[in-house]
């Protein structure tokens, strides 16, 4: 069966099928609804139904406009119907917003900053006292190479041991 002519060469519905890389169920009945409508496009509540009503929706964005600190699971709570978390973050995002999302990490006391801040500065002052050091291998025996620790003043060798 063929459905539309291209430079005077009929194409099939199989042929259309491969080029779009759809089942030729799908060409054919796009063919028929433009032929009857005028249209190919999708039709008015195809798909999969809705599990929350107009209603639901709106008590959810009401929530989360109400409770600017609460998350998805809290929001779902409140609500009391059987909607997953999923769906309330959906509805939210339709509406233009978002539901907060919990902390990952514990966060830190001041005394976890201190011990931070003391680490930082062990390690920077570590770190500029052996930028002078350098590693060298010594021939010690023939056998075993032996490693001296030498340091650096102003980018010659100074001392090794």
């Amino acid at each position: 069966m063929s459905c539309s002519r291209a430079s005077k060469r009929w194409i099939s519905f199989r042929d259309i099928a491969e080029r779009l890389g759809r089942n030729i169920s799908i060409v054919h009945d796009c063919w028929q609804q433009r032929s009857k409508e005028g249209n190919a496009s999708r039709r008015p509540g195809s798909g999969r139904p809705r599990g929350t009503t107009e209603r639901k929706d709106r008590r959810v964005r009401r929530m989360a406009l109400a409770h600017r600190t609460a998350s998805a699971a809290e929001i779902r709570a409140a609500v009391g119907t059987t909607v997953t978390q999923r769906t309330v973050t959906n509805r939210l995002l339709q509406g233009h917003l978002r539901a907060r999302r919990p902390v990952a990490c514990i966060p830190l006391t001041p005394n976890h900053y201190r011990l931070r801040g003391e680490w930082l500065q062990a390690r920077d002052h570590w770190r500029t006292e052996w930028r002078s050091v350098v590693f060298l291998m010594k021939a010690g025996s023939a056998l075993v190479p032996v490693m001296a620790v030498c340091r650096l003043e102003s980018g010659q060798v100074s001392s090794c041991n």
